[in-house]
């Protein structure tokens, strides 16, 4: 009878332990896949800029940009809404950043803003680009994600 019940006991801490690390894995899912781009921008902010599409936003951590194109100063911004073909706004973290070629991390609180604060149950990504300055306007190239999996240098 002991060990019947010593075995019931392990059971449902194994089934315990097992849910649990369900609910850590869910908890920490990320949408870090790269979604590449390829279009020209110009100077200035309303008429000069290009997005990227958007993808959904799993967690708080920055949005992960990639610029390619080498000799380019291009500002940026990670903008966020509530639903992939809703309207977007800058959530950037200390307002627009510039980019020169590499990896980085955008601070923002994009999912802070819509899901954590119980708004919405779901928050969308993209990025806003254009040149810094006429020498960096044309073609430029790279990759983003809605979140981020390591650490890169920080653009904010």
């Amino acid at each position: 009878m002991k060990n019947k019940f010593k075995k019931i006991v392990a059971a449902l801490m194994a089934t315990a332990s097992l849910a649990t690390g369900m609910v850590g894995m869910g908890a920490s899912a990320a949408n870090t896949a790269d979604t590449y781009y390829t279009f020209n921008v110009n100077v200035g902010e309303w008429n000069g800029y290009k997005v990227t599409s958007a993808g959904r936003k799993e967690n708080s951590t920055s949005v992960y940009a990639r610029l390619d194109t080498v000799g380019k100063y291009i500002n940026a911004q990670a903008q966020g809404s509530y639903s992939p073909n809703s309207h977007y706004s800058n959530y950037t973290s200390r307002g627009t950043v510039t980019l020169t070629s590499g990896s980085w991390e955008i601070y923002n609180s994009i999912y802070e803003t819509f899901v954590q604060s119980g708004k919405y149950s779901e928050a969308y990504a993209r990025l806003k680009l254009w040149a810094y300055d006429s020498n960096s306007a044309g073609q430029i190239s790279g990759a983003y994600s809605p979140d981020c999996a390591g650490h890169y240098n920080v653009a904010n």
